[in-house]
């Protein structure tokens, strides 16, 4: 008799524990995600980036391995030329972000990535979090050998964003520079400030700002430090940051949502 109902104990132990699994799985599966809003604003990873995008659906910005810089000195080549292969997150990732969006009301998206570039295999791993003032991006990456001495941290900035900084500069390339674009600088109080792409700029700038052509600044990036500069050509605004000689890269980057 005894055995008996330690037996019908059992069974209902196991039956709680299964219906607690299969209600975890339920949850987890309606959390996982490959976006969220923040600021009313999307963020969202695809195959070839993470990016942000306003609520009439246009981007304000992006970031990629496949925009990323490494410098070996004289050396620069993006971290990746080419994906291998990319995901939003393994089960491991799925299951701390499920956790964290359930306990501690905290979102977050990882976005991990698999490449090469000319000097071997790289996996770089992108989470984005948002935070009172925007988003944190922490990049994760490995080099499969010859770490480098430097990281460029691209942004793939608004197509029809002006480029400034805190000291009331705006920021062109000679060859990209039109007389509309001087125009803009000067309706919204920018002092034009013509470099070339690869030409860092001052060292008094603490902050980047993207604007738009109504004067409305959407983002701003600290510098923190870094050497920026930008590439207009291809819309990229990069902030370049020593990093030490191992295999495993951790960077963070604060951008402000305005």
């Amino acid at each position: 008799m005894k055995n008996t109902r330690l037996g019908v104990e059992l069974t209902k132990f196991l039956l709680l524990m299964a219906l607690g699994m299969a209600s975890l799985a339920v949850v987890f599966l309606r959390v996982h995600t490959d976006n969220y809003f923040v600021k009313g604003d999307r963020v969202e990873a695809s195959y070839y980036s993470l990016a942000v995008f306003d609520n009439s659906g246009d981007i304000l910005f992006s970031t990629s391995p496949l925009n990323d810089y490494y410098y070996n000195y004289q050396v620069k080549d993006h971290l990746q030329d080419k994906l291998s292969s990319s995901n939003n997150g393994g089960i491991r990732e799925d299951l701390l972000q499920t956790l964290s969006s359930l306990f501690l009301n905290k979102r977050s998206l990882s976005w991990n990535t698999n490449g090469v570039n000319s000097i071997g295999k790289v996996s770089a791993n992108y989470t984005a979090s948002p935070t009172s003032a925007g988003l944190e991006i922490t990049r994760e990456i490995k080099f499969e050998k010859n770490a480098p001495a430097s990281i460029g941290e691209a942004v793939k900035v608004c197509s029809d964003c002006l480029v400034a900084d805190d000291k009331n500069r705006a920021y062109f390339n000679g060859n990209a520079l039109t007389k509309s674009n001087i125009d803009l600088a000067s309706r919204l109080n920018r002092t034009p400030l013509v470099l070339r792409s690869e030409q860092y700029f001052p060292s008094d700038a603490s902050k980047i700002l993207f604007i738009k052509p109504d004067g409305t600044v959407i983002l701003e990036i600290p510098v923190a430090g870094a050497q920026v500069f930008w590439e207009e050509d291809w819309q990229l605004l990069v902030f370049k940051y020593p990093v030490k000689t191992n295999s495993r890269i951790v960077m963070k980057q604060d951008i402000y949502i305005k």
